[in-house]
C-alpha cells in the first residue's frame, strides 16, 4: 500500500513540476480609444493564473502566464477595466493580442468584455490610426503588400486611393513630383534626379517596409514644400521576439524568359550587384572638351583625334542572348531581450532580386494637337516600334537597434539600397507629322542604357517622456544618394524604302555617348515636443511644438560626346560597323571623329 502511495505522490509531484514548467507569454499594445495615444503602466493580470506584467511607455507589454485558456484583465487608473476572454496561452509560445483600445472611466465603472479569436493585424492598426488622425490620411500595410505580391514601394503605393505612379514617381491627387514629398521614416531624403522634388519609389523593396503612409493635407509639423501629398515609407522595426526568416522565389514568363531573342549589351560582373558603372566610365579619367576641328590641327592633332575615337568601347549595337528566370531572395533575423528592467531590440534584413523583361513588339507613339482649334482629334506625330530587353537588379540591407529603459528610448536604423537597370533597344522611328523634323524620315535606332542608383540613410532617434506628461523626440538623419547614367549610347541611322542607310543629320541621324551623374548629401534634424491634456469640456487635446532643419549639398554633371563623319561611307545598318570599320584614321584623315 505504501508503494502505491509513493507512486501516486511521485506522479503528482512530477505532474505539478511539469505544469509549472508549461508557461507562455501574451503580448500586445494598449492605446487610448479616444485619442489613439499609447498608455503606460497598465497592469496585465489573469484571475486564473499567476504572472502578469505592465505596459511600457510605448504601450507595449509582454506578460507570462501558465499554459491554458485564460481571461486577461487590463487595468489602468482613470480607464475602464478591460477583460479579454478565451485567450489561449501555449507552452513556450507567444499569443499576440495586437492593438487593444480602452476607454476613459465613466461615472459608473464597468468592465468591458471582448472575445478574441485572432490577432489584430497591422492593416487594422493602420485603419485605426487613419480614423484618429487629424490629417487626411491613407496608406497600405505590410500585410496588404504581401497579399498582393507587390515587388517594390512604387507598385504598393499605386494601390492607395488617389495615388498613381509614373516612372517610379508618386502622383497624389494628380499632382506630380514638384508637389509631392517622399520621406523615409518621417525624414527627408536626397533626390535621385536634379529636376525632381522627390525620390523614385521603385528603389524601395517591399521586404524591408512596414507601412506606406500617405498624408493628403498639411499640418505645421510637416515640411512646407509639398501641396499634393506627403508619402512616408516606414521601414521594418525590431521584433518583439526572436524571428528568423528566409524566402526565395522564381518567376517565369514564356514570352520573356529562356528567350534567345532577348536583347542585351556588354558590361561587367558588377552588374550582378547593381554596380556596373565602373566598366562604363569615361576613359580619360575625367571629362574633357574635344573640339570637332581637332583632327585638322597641327602638332599631332590627327593622331589625338584617332586616339580619342578609339578610347571608348566599340560596342554600339545590341546583341542577342537567352534571358534567365526572375529570382529573388530575402533573409531577416530579429530579437528582443529584456534584462534588468532594460529592453534591447535589433533587426537585420537583406533582400536581392534580379528580373528580366523582353518586349518584341514595343510601340511608343507621340501625338500632337491640330492647329485648327475646331479639330479635337489628336494627330499622330511620331511612331517608334521595335524590341526592348530590360534587366533590373535590386538589393538592399537594413539594420536597426533599440534600447529602452524606463521612460527613455534610443534607436538607430541604417538602410542601404542599390538598383541597376540595363536596357537595350532596337527601334524603328518614323516621323509622321512632326513639324520640327524631316517629315517622312525613317531612322534605325539602337540604344544601350545603364542606370545605377544608390541610397544610404542613417536615422538616430531619442524619445523621452516626463512625469509632467510631456514627450520629447529628437531625430537626426544623414543620407547620401547617387544616380549615375554612364555611357548611354544612341545610334540613329537614316534609311529609305530600299533599305539604303545614310548618316543624315537633317533626318535625325546621330551617334552619341552621354554621361550623367548626380550625388546629393542631406543632413536632416528634427525635434518635437507634445503633451495631451483635457480642456474644460473634457475633450482630449494635444499640443505639439517642434523645429526642423535640412542641409543639402548637391553635385550634378552632364557630359556628351558625338561622332561625326569626315568623308562618305557605305553603311549597312549595323551600328558596330561605325566603330569597327569607319573610326577616324590619322593617316587618311577620314572616318567618324569624336567631339564634345
Amino acid at each position: 500500500m505504501s508503494i502505491v502511495k509513493s507512486f501516486i505522490f511521485s506522479f503528482c509531484l512530477l505532474l505539478s513540476v511539469s505544469a509549472l514548467a508549461q508557461r507562455g507569454s501574451v503580448k500586445g499594445k494598449i492605446l487610448d480609444a479616444s485619442t489613439n495615444e499609447v498608455l503606460t503602466s497598465a497592469t496585465i493580470t489573469s484571475p486564473t493564473s499567476n504572472g502578469g506584467g505592465y505596459s511600457d511607455f510605448e504601450g507595449n507589454f509582454n506578460a507570462n502566464f501558465v499554459a491554458g485558456r485564460h481571461s486577461i484583465v487590463i487595468k489602468l487608473m482613470g480607464y475602464d477595466t478591460k477583460t479579454i476572454d478565451s485567450v489561449e496561452v501555449t507552452d513556450g509560445g507567444e499569443t499576440d493580442l495586437g492593438t487593444i483600445l480602452i476607454g476613459t472611466q465613466a461615472e459608473e465603472q464597468k468592465g468591458v468584455v471582448i472575445r478574441v479569436k485572432k490577432s489584430t493585424t497591422s492593416s487594422s492598426a493602420l485603419i485605426t490610426a487613419q480614423k484618429k488622425s487629424v490629417n487626411l490620411m491613407d496608406g497600405t500595410s505590410k500585410q496588404a503588400m504581401a497579399q498582393v505580391g507587390d515587388g517594390n514601394a512604387a507598385a504598393a503605393a499605386s494601390r492607395v486611393t488617389g495615388v498613381s505612379v509614373d516612372g517610379g514617381y508618386v502622383f497624389v491627387r494628380g499632382l506630380g513630383d514638384r508637389y509631392t514629398k517622399t520621406v523615409l521614416n518621417g525624414m527627408e531624403l536626397p533626390g535621385l534626379d536634379p529636376d525632381k522634388n522627390t525620390i523614385q519609389m521603385d528603389i524601395f523593396p517591399i521586404n524591408l517596409i512596414d507601412n506606406i503612409v500617405v498624408i493628403k493635407s498639411f499640418t505645421p509639423n510637416l515640411a512646407g514644400d509639398f501641396t499634393g501629398g506627403w508619402v512616408d515609407v516606414q521601414t521594418s522595426d525590431f521584433q518583439a521576439k526572436e524571428v528568423f526568416g528566409v524566402a526565395a522565389s522564381l518567376g517565369y514568363n514564356p514570352a520573356m524568359h529562356f528567350n534567345n531573342a532577348y536583347l542585351t549589351h556588354g558590361g561587367s560582373i558588377g552588374e550582378v550587384f547593381s554596380a556596373g558603372k565602373g566598366s562604363r566610365k569615361i576613359p580619360f579619367g575625367e571629362a574633357k572638351a574635344i573640339p570637332f576641328s581637332q583632327y585638322t590641327q597641327s602638332n599631332g592633332g590627327a593622331q589625338k583625334a584617332q586616339d580619342n575615337a578609339n578610347a571608348f568601347s566599340k560596342e554600339l549595337g545590341a546583341t542577342q542572348q537567352m534571358s534567365l528566370l526572375n529570382t529573388s531572395f530575402n533573409i531577416n533575423y530579429g530579437n528582443q531581450i529584456n534584462k534588468d528592467k532594460k529592453t534591447y531590440g535589433y533587426n537585420l534584413a537583406a533582400g536581392y532580386s534580379n528580373t528580366f523583361e523582353y518586349f518584341d513588339q514595343a510601340i511608343y507613339q507621340t501625338y500632337i494637337k491640330d492647329e485648327d482649334k475646331s479639330v479635337n482629334e489628336l494627330v499622330l506625330s511620331e511612331k517608334n516600334n521595335g524590341s526592348v530587353g530590360i534587366n533590373e537588379v535590386l538589393w538592399s540591407a537594413l539594420a536597426n537597434g533599440s534600447y529602452k529603459k524606463g521612460k527613455h528610448s534610443v534607436s538607430s536604423t541604417l538602410f542601404h539600397t542599390q538598383n541597376g537597370v540595363k536596357k537595350t533597344s532596337e527601334i524603328i522611328y518614323q516621323n509622321i507629322a512632326n513639324p520640327f523634323g524631316d517629315a517622312g524620315a525613317q531612322l534605325d535606332k539602337s540604344v544601350l542604357y545603364y542606370n545605377q542608383r544608390t541610397l544610404t540613410s542613417l536615422l538616430v532617434e531619442h524619445t523621452m517622456k516626463k512625469d509632467s506628461g510631456w514627450m520629447f523626440t529628437t531625430k537626426v538623419s544623414p543620407s547620401l544618394s547617387s544616380n549615375n547614367e554612364p555611357d548611354m549610347r544612341i545610334t540613329s541611322l537614316s534609311f529609305d524604302e530600299n533599305e539604303v542607310y545614310r548618316f543624315n543629320i537633317g533626318a535625325g541621324s546621330e551617334v552619341t555617348r552621354l554621361y550623367r551623374s548626380l550625388t546629393e548629401l542631406n543632413l536632416n534634424a528634427k525635434w518635437d515636443a507634445e503633451r495631451s491634456f483635457n480642456l474644460a469640456n473634457k475633450r482630449v487635446t494635444k499640443l505639439k511644438l517642434g523645429a526642423a532643419n535640412n542641409i543639402k549639398k548637391r553635385d550634378f554633371g552632364v557630359f556628351q560626346y558625338n561622332y561625326l563623319p569626315v568623308g562618305s561611307f557605305n553603311l549597312n545598318g549595323d551600328p558596330n560597323q561605325i566603330t569597327e570599320e569607319y573610326l577616324f584614321d590619322a593617316n587618311t584623315k577620314e572616318g567618324f571623329t569624336l567631339f564634345g
